[in-house]
């Protein structure tokens, strides 16, 4: 009888197989993909259980409620619109903590989004893109001195 159970079996053998690898793995993609998390495949997952390393995000740092915009200065005689438009179409290009707060300041003074192309971030703290034929920069004093771009004396303080 036993024999016979064993005989009928026998095939499902490579079906456990399959189920006992990739399963457990997409379970756990699943569930660290909700979370804003990924894997790097199978090693991936084997080393997550080994590892005394954190990853750490804007929206760890800073949740939502509590990052807000205090107040814009508009420094070179550019149109507000247009300098919220171009600072939000990159921050939020850049995937920063920060884009929900811009999202939030476009929309409450009628600005739009631009596309934004040829994207870099920087060592130095700030990112730049080209946007409407333009080169845009943003980032803090520091990167704005290591980018050559002149500011006036009471920012540069700042660094």
């Amino acid at each position: 009888m036993f024999r016979i159970l064993a005989a009928i079996t026998a095939p499902a053998a490579p079906f456990a197989a399959f189920l006992a690898c990739p399963l457990p793995y997409a379970l756990a993609s699943i569930r660290l993909f909700r979370s804003g998390s990924a894997l790097a495949g199978w090693a991936g997952l084997r080393d997550i259980g080994r590892s005394k390393r954190l990853v750490v995000t804007d929206g760890d740092v800073f949740p939502a409620p509590t990052v807000a915009i205090r107040s814009i200065r508009v420094l070179e005689g550019v149109p507000p619109t247009k300098a919220i438009s171009l600072a939000g179409s990159m921050i939020c290009a850049s995937g920063s903590g920060l884009a929900p707060v811009f999202l939030e300041l476009m929309r409450r003074n009628g600005c739009t989004m631009q596309r934004v192309e040829d994207f870099s971030c920087h060592e130095g703290g700030g990112v730049e893109a080209l946007i409407a034929g333009e080169r845009i920069a943003c980032g803090s004093a520091g990167f704005m001195h290591l980018m050559s771009v002149h500011l006036p004396r009471r920012l540069m303080n700042s660094i």
